[in-house]
């Protein structure tokens, strides 16, 4: 029988049954890792100049003369797009300077999204995650359906009017 331990190195017995646990890892400190990765390298890429947004903890920005540049980090991930290839030679010189990365060329797939280059542009397409959502589901043979809402819905000052639930089918 399985048990979860509240603290490293620790014996602990169950409550529902008779059964003790030795904790071999601790998985405890990996929340305050993560804390302080992301602390370092925030605190080296607003170094570099970056600024830290307001929206997104994770999203930094870099704007040096007409060129800018944005960086993600998710996790040990680190995501760079920017409009200047020597802008964006320079962030990744400056990152391996202070950091062991390893550079994987051009994005392809990440965090369920595919994104496809041309010439151009670039875009983005979440086809792949959907679709293993259905299928995790059993529903990748089903037929799509409308959705139940009324589209031509008027909202008034004075409060939702009652749904006729026969609208619904």
């Amino acid at each position: 029988a399985a048990c979860s331990v509240p603290a490293a190195n620790r014996l602990h017995q169950c409550k529902t049954t008779n059964v003790i646990c030795l904790l071999d890892k601790s998985l405890y400190g990996l929340c305050q890792m993560l804390w302080d990765w992301f602390e370092r390298f925030a605190t080296f890429i607003l170094k570099v100049g970056f600024t830290a947004t307001r929206s997104d903890s994770s999203l930094f920005v870099l704007c040096h003369w007409q060129d800018i540049a944005h960086q993600l980090l998710y996790v040990d991930d680190i995501i760079i797009t920017g409009c200047s290839t020597c802008l964006l030679q320079h962030i990744v010189d400056r990152l391996h300077d202070e950091f062991t990365i390893k550079d994987m060329g051009e994005l392809c797939f990440f965090l369920g999204i595919d994104v496809k280059h041309t010439s151009d542009d670039f875009y983005m397409s979440q086809e792949r995650y959907v679709a293993d959502i259905l299928e995790r589901a059993g529903m990748s043979n089903c037929w799509p359906v409308p959705t139940p809402v009324d589209l031509k819905g008027k909202l008034s000052s004075h409060g939702a009017e009652k749904d006729d639930a026969k609208d619904y089918h």
